[in-house]
């Protein structure tokens, strides 16, 4: 490598370059901080309408339905809202995609199901004490409506519990926690990525007793699209876990009520189903990580490989050419007529790269979402 190359590439490292194909970090949390204060707008103005439509008659499961298509809707709309604004493909950035590969999908709804078979007793388990202590400080339980369950509402019921619980959070809460949130969170590496947007999708949820299920069940979507890529087996595992949350709580209700020792019986069987399914999956993602190690390795490709390990993105370098007129970031395209000039290729077009994420404004904007979110479950919690 010559020294005017060496010198090139020095400079390309110092730039603070993001990804124009992607979220930064603060993007992402200003995501959030929207979803946020729009669920909270959105319980103010429906929660009036929806108490004045219960009283008309209007059935108990179909006003359910309308709430969740109409949170869905806010939550999906946000995320194709800052795609839009900051010209990301929706489910296509950062180098990630959304593809049908079936595949794929049989180790994610392994660590799924595997999951929440293992999880399940201690999110029953919290949730229960979180009802029990909210009983102690205010006395008051909390008591479903009665319902009358004619055709329409039997239809509702269904509908709710098994179209749009399983298929809308898979579509629209992907889209914004995984599309954008953990897109954007990548800047600050990989890990930091899957532990954090799988905190702001426990507590997005608003309430403590779902917080450890769905912290986990977070993480392990938020990885499942790195390692993979692909957005597709998120959503699968994501609508098996909303799923199944409402099969197995039923499934163990009715056995208990038959015989409390064979409900017993049942949670041990599936504990240790799901031992041997978390198990395959985990094999599975090590492999799968591995294999993409030694194919990156040993494939002959165009490409030289020169990273700056200080600095993100990385640079994949054409070899045969001068620095001056092409690299790639991120397998896209980058050109320039000179070193200060780089447009990257997105969306059919070149566009300039996004300025990196000030870390101080980052925390800032993160610490006030947090604070605010955590606020709103504990004003759920004590109303």
């Amino acid at each position: 490598m010559d020294k005017d190359t060496r010198r090139s590439l020095k400079n390309i490292g110092k730039r603070k370059w993001s990804n124009p194909n992607s979220f930064t970090a603060i993007i992402s949390i200003v995501a959030f901080l929207m979803a946020i204060l729009a669920f909270f707008v959105l319980e103010i103005a429906i929660k009036p309408i929806i108490q004045y439509l219960y009283k008309l008659g209007i059935g108990y499961y179909t006003l359910n339905c309308f709430a969740v298509i109409i949170s869905q809707g806010v939550i999906f709309l946000i995320a194709f809202l800052f795609c839009k604004i900051f010209k990301v493909r929706l489910f296509g950035g950062g180098g990630l995609k959304f593809s049908f590969d079936f595949a794929s999908c049989v180790p994610a709804l392994a660590l799924s199901i595997g999951t929440f078979f293992l999880i399940s007793p201690t999110h029953i388990q919290f949730a229960t004490y979180i009802e029990e202590l909210k009983q102690i400080l205010f006395d008051s339980t909390t008591e479903l409506p009665e319902v009358d369950f004619n055709f329409f509402e039997l239809s509702s019921l269904f509908t709710y519990i098994f179209v749009l619980v399983p298929v809308l959070p898979a579509i629209c809460e992907e889209a914004l926690f995984r599309g954008v949130i953990m897109n954007g969170l990548r800047e600050f590496g990989t890990i930091f990525a899957i532990f954090t947007s799988g905190l702001l999708f426990a507590i997005m949820h608003g309430n403590f007793s779902q917080l450890i299920l769905q912290f986990i069940i977070g993480c392990e979507m938020a990885f499942v699209v790195i390692i993979t890529g692909n957005y597709f087996p998120a959503m699968v595992m994501h609508f098996a876990n909303n799923l199944f949350s409402v099969v197995y709580a039923v499934c163990i209700e009715i056995f208990a009520t038959i015989s409390p020792a064979f409900g017993i019986v049942l949670e041990l069987f599936a504990t240790i189903i799901a031992v041997g399914l978390v198990c395959f999956a985990i094999i599975y993602y090590f492999k799968l990580n591995e294999y993409k190690k030694d194919n990156s390795k040993n494939e002959n490709s165009k490409f030289l490989f020169y990273k700056k390990n200080k600095y993100y993105p990385c640079c994949l370098l054409e070899k045969g050419k001068p620095i001056h007129y092409c690299f790639a970031v991120n397998h896209e395209l980058v050109i320039s007529n000179s070193n200060e000039g780089f447009l990257f290729f997105a969306n059919g077009k070149f566009n300039k790269f996004k300025g990196r994420s000030n870390k101080t404004a980052f925390w800032i904007i993160f610490a006030i979402s947090v604070g605010i979110a955590v606020g709103l479950i504990f004003f759920d919690f004590f109303r």
